[in-house]
């Protein structure tokens, strides 16, 4: 700029030489012009060569962040919010990007034309100059810094606003239905507008401090060009600079106070990145609680057998979970845990997935210590039917086969359909393909906790853990499913958490757990023994609780009655002083409603087919312990008093 208009305003050569050179002047200027600034040709292949760059650091920290997230303990995930951690991730892999592009080509760029017009100015003008530029910069430089420091403040608290806002939007929609179930979408969208006030009044104050400081980098950088614009002015009418100098030095300062202006966007624009990214570092910095040794070596599992030895657990040290609990599941053997909630049965399934460390004793896999092995290998030969099946947002096909990805479609299907679900499926518009909602929403829980089951079919693993797996089930389905159960843990090891006593009668072993501690354990038949027992007390209960759950078929009438077909033929025989009655294990009001009566001819007829008792479907035990059967004369005797049956008040099907 300055040799062109020197040129220009210098008219000391022939006419022909200045035309010339101005015009290589301006083709200079225009080839210049044409390579730098934000649309020059050198500006576009910087950002073009760091589009690589940018999408490698993002892979590199988003991948890194999400397995570090894996790897972190249950505990961790029980006790954090999903949206925040996934608000700070995402916050947290944009501002690493941010940082190294701000850093590379704008702060240091900045610095160094910093640095270039110093010495410039101080070599080709005079140190007057060279010192103004100084001293605006570094006041630029340390304002700058001191004022971003205390808007941070401010920028923290906004972000930790904006997370627990976002956590709150997603607790919400994750929980739709009981938000509907109690009708609380006013309640919800209250507590929602509530956190999003909140977020906008310290993001408004965030944004005020911004202000300011914009203000005076302005008012510093407008007093450095005023400066130096006056004495260089100065300097042109007392004939010590030219023209093209006070042109030249208004163009570079602006020219250097426009990046440098820019230098408080950099910062602040750093600063924020950092206060993004402290949360992402710092679960960056979470410590894995649950660690593969050095030393840890694949589990070379051949039997299958799980032996726990005097293993103690606590969640919390002040309240014991488990206390000193031992026992052992033979290879190919089942073995269920039963006891009242809050004992910790279900903490036993998570122990030996080592999702936790215990804090005494030992939990054994074919004689190894769980602890020895690769987590990883741990879990894949382990089958699990949760009580809680959450599934992902995918198809149908896709959450059966999770369980082994390279599975066919033949494979899933047959999955299916030991499942019972398989019929199911097909009857939905795009059948395998069916898209089930995030958590699985678009299913029934029964149909949920189905294809959960065909999952770990279709893995076939050595070791079965099923924790309440039929617990949303009707009966009918439960009695199809237990088939296949039991099919698929045949000839495996077998663990079942369980309630409902009916569905583990035929496990080798049952262990009661009670307040952390096995209190009992046996087979059904020998735990229904001991009549003061946990299990003893426990089976009875759901017995008459299972005979009270419908409300009597016939309405009005608040008598129980069993009917009996009358026969006009006398007997010549004695009549019956007791009746016999065989109750299956599987027992309910409907099924009892065909139980056989064998009575003697004069009473059931010529064709000898036997009296049927009805029982109403509220039923229980005190009830039938005073129903009448009537019969004929004969039957009951020349007084004409009908024939009682009593039941014990703890009677069970074997009884």
């Amino acid at each position: 700029n300055k040799k062109l208009i020197d040129d220009l305003t210098l008219n000391t050569a022939g006419e022909q030489y200045i035309w010339k050179t101005i015009v290589i002047d301006i083709l200079i200027y225009v080839g210049l012009r044409f390579l730098q600034g934000s649309v020059g040709l050198l500006s576009n292949i910087q950002t073009y060569l760091w589009i690589d760059v940018a999408q490698f650091t993002t892979r590199k920290v988003s991948v890194d962040m999400f397995d570090h997230l894996l790897d972190l303990s249950l505990r961790f995930h029980i006790n954090r919010k999903t949206g925040e951690i996934l608000r700070a991730q995402k916050r947290g892999v944009a501002s690493i990007v941010s940082i190294l592009s701000s850093m590379l080509f704008q702060v240091a760029p900045t610095l160094a034309d910093i640095g270039i017009a110093i010495a410039y100015f101080s070599v080709a003008f005079d140190r007057l100059f060279g010192i103004i530029v100084l001293v605006t910069m570094s006041l630029y430089i340390v304002a700058t810094i001191i004022l971003t420091d205390w808007r941070t403040t401010y920028r923290r608290r906004a972000n930790q606003l904006e997370n627990l806002m976002e956590a709150k939007a997603v607790d919400s929609l994750l929980n739709y239905e009981t938000v509907k179930y109690y009708a609380a979408e006013a309640f919800e969208s209250e507590q929602y507008a509530k956190a999003v006030d909140d977020y906008q009044e310290a993001d408004k104050k965030s944004n005020a401090t911004t202000y300011i400081l914009t203000l005076v980098q302005n008012i510093i950088i407008q007093a450095g060009l005023l400066g130096g614009g006056l004495l260089c002015a100065y300097q042109v009418t007392q004939g010590q600079k030219t023209v093209g100098d006070f042109v030249l030095y208004l163009a570079y300062i602006l020219q250097l106070y426009q990046p440098l202006n820019d230098f408080g966007s950099y910062y602040k624009t750093i600063q924020k990145a950092l206060v993004d990214m402290e949360k992402m570092l710092d679960l960056m910095h979470e410590p894995l609680e649950i660690k593969d040794p050095p030393s840890a070596k694949l589990l070379e599992m051949e039997k299958g057998e799980i032996e726990f030895q005097n293993v103690s657990f606590a969640y919390d040290e002040r309240i014991p979970i488990l206390r000193n609990v031992s026992f052992r599941v033979p290879s190919g053997h089942t073995v269920a845990i039963v006891g009242p909630s809050g004992g910790g049965k279900s903490t036993i399934l998570r122990l030996l997935l080592r999702f936790y460390d215990i804090q005494e004793g030992r939990i054994l896999v074919d004689g190894v210590d769980v602890r020895d092995v690769k987590q990883y290998d741990l879990r894949s030969k382990i089958g699990v039917v949760p009580q809680d099946t959450v599934l992902f947002n995918n198809s149908i096909r896709y959450n059966i086969r999770y369980s082994k990805t390279d599975a066919s479609d033949k494979e899933v299907e047959a999955a299916a359909t030991a499942a019972q679900i398989h019929e199911k499926i097909l009857g939905f518009p795009d059948g395998y393909e069916t898209k089930v909602g995030e958590r699985g929403l678009r299913l029934s829980g029964g149909e949920k906790q189905r294809v959960a089951i065909a999952r770990t079919l279709l893995k076939n693993p050595q070791i079965v853990l099923l924790d309440e797996a039929t617990s949303a089930l009707d009966t009918s389905t439960e009695r199809h499913i237990q088939k296949s159960l039991q099919q698929m843990t045949a000839n495996r090891t077998t663990l079942i958490i369980a309630h409902r006593l009916s569905t583990i009668v035929h496990a080798d072993q049952i262990l009661v757990i009670k307040q952390g501690k096995v209190v009992e354990q046996g087979s059904h038949d020998e735990l229904m023994q001991s009549e003061n027992g946990v299990y003893f007390k426990l089976w009875n209960k759901q017995l008459k609780d299972r005979l009270k759950i419908k409300s009597r078929i016939k309405r009005g009438s608040r008598t129980p009655s069993v009917r009996s077909r009358k026969s006009n033929r006398r007997s010549n025989g004695a009549a019956s002083d007791s009746i016999t009655i065989r109750v299956e294990e599987d027992v309910t009001p409907q099924r009892m409603s065909s139980l056989t009566i064998p009575m003697n001819e004069s009473v059931v007829g010529k064709n000898g087919a036997p009296q049927r008792m009805r029982v109403e479907d509220d039923m229980t035990p005190q009830r039938m312990s005073s129903l009448p059967i009537p019969m004929n004369e004969s039957a009951v005797g020349e007084n004409g008093a009908p024939q009682r049956m009593r039941v014990e008040d703890d009677m069970t099907p074997q009884r």
